[in-house]
């Protein structure tokens, strides 16, 4: 048994670091200009290994809680960041980081979720 947690835990850790991850490294890379940008990457990786903290601390009782589908918290966090993502962020491909700053400078802001959006999305 010791050898398929192992596994699994290396499983894991592969799979988040070709995933979610390098994530808000890649975020804070395209929101901000050359200028400010160690300080977003810097943001990011907080950001990062914060959350990171919040679940090595909080998994065992949520784990003593909820049992085997603690999965499905996890599931259901990481389909809601999905949607925010997805609404209210805007898309940088094929932009320079100039108009890519000037998109983020208008705020976040949401688009009204129209029946082309949903069949688009579905």
């Amino acid at each position: 048994m010791p050898y398929v947690s192992m596994s699994a835990l290396l499983a894991f850790v592969l799979v988040y670091g070709l995933g979610l991850g390098p994530i808000p490294f890649f975020i804070a890379s395209e929101m901000f200009e050359v200028a400010p940008r160690p300080a977003g990457m810097a943001w990011g990786s907080l950001a990062n290994w914060g959350g990171n903290f919040l679940v090595g601390m909080g998994f065992p009782t949520m784990r003593n809680v909820i049992g085997p589908y603690s999965f499905l918290l996890f599931s259901a966090f990481t389909m809601g960041l999905f949607l925010f993502t997805k609404f209210y962020f805007p898309e940088t491909r094929g932009k320079t980081p100039t108009q890519v700053a000037q998109l983020c400078s208008r705020g976040l802001r949401s688009r009204p979720l129209t029946t082309a959006t949903a069949k688009h999305i579905l």
